[in-house]
């Protein structure tokens, strides 16, 4: 097996948020939920405004009825941390657990994630972990006229196939 090489970590990366999601099935009760985040450290314990659901099912032709009723429910908690870095969503089937700009390290990132989800799994106690997802939203700012060969040194030129007159059709 060949080692793995060290990371570089960019002194501006262009990192404007990361991202690890966690989905489980299957869902825990909200009441539980609302429980384990009460376990979560002092820097989490901040204003969660909640995640609804809602759902319609509309008919239409003559016998269609006039309004169609809304199912609503709650799915969990959307909330910042007291710090600032970090904002979590916690739902009854899973986690979403973000690291606000700046961005500083996938291990301390990864960390933190871990100690949270932690908390959060020994009280939800899901039977099976269907989901585990990574990403980053990057922003590179570029100045009026400014080439994008000064930020990156690979892109791709995108061309489009058709020819459009003035009024955008092909």
């Amino acid at each position: 097996m060949e080692a793995a090489l060290p990371f570089k970590t960019l002194s501006n990366a262009p990192i404007r948020e990361a991202l690890i999601a966690i989905r489980v099935q299957p869902p825990s009760d909200l009441a539980v939920l609302e429980n384990a985040l009460q376990e979560l450290p002092e820097d989490y314990q901040t204003q969660r405004e909640p995640i609804n659901f809602a759902q319609a099912q509309l008919t239409f032709g003559p016998d269609a009825p006039e309004s169609a009723p809304v199912a609503r429910r709650q799915l969990g908690w959307r909330f910042g941390t007291k710090s600032g870095k970090y904002a979590v969503q916690a739902r009854t089937d899973g986690l979403i657990f973000s690291r606000l700009a700046p961005y500083s390290t996938w291990p301390e990132f990864s960390e933190e994630a871990q100690k949270v989800w932690q908390v959060l799994s020994t009280i939800y106690s899901p039977a099976k972990v269907s989901l585990v997802s990574v990403r980053n939203i990057n922003e590179v700012s570029l100045g009026p006229g400014e080439p994008v060969e000064k930020y990156l040194k690979f892109y791709i030129n995108v061309v489009h196939p058709f020819k459009l007159d003035t009024r955008g059709r092909v």
